[in-house]
């Protein structure tokens, strides 16, 4: 069972909304954005059959992707613009003083 922030990262997450709108498409329903809309809390929440057979929400499967994702960012490291590592000091201070002393 999903916690109720999951509930809402998965019934909010506007990628999974517009795949959800394709399935409802695809499937002929009336409407489709309207009816994903309208419906999305029971989409993200409603026990469905996992490939393995085992029962699932959306939600279950979106906060284990969440999870996975947010690990791999985090390996990842700041952005190429805060990380001081890559980009240094020096650097910062190099730049400014040849372009200030090219500004004079």
């Amino acid at each position: 069972m999903p916690t109720i922030a999951q509930h809402i990262a998965a019934r909010d997450d506007r990628d999974l909304q517009q795949r959800l709108v394709a399935a409802a498409e695809m499937s002929g329903v009336p409407a489709p954005a309207r009816w994903v809309a309208e419906h999305s809390g029971a989409l993200a929440c409603t026990p469905i059959e996992a490939p393995d057979g085992s029962t699932t929400t959306i939600a279950d499967v979106h906060a284990y992707a969440a999870a996975v994702y947010a690990d791999k960012l985090a390996d990842l490291g700041p952005l190429p613009g805060a990380n001081a590592a890559a980009v240094t000091d020096d650097h910062l201070k190099a730049a400014v003083a040849a372009v200030r002393g090219s500004a004079t």
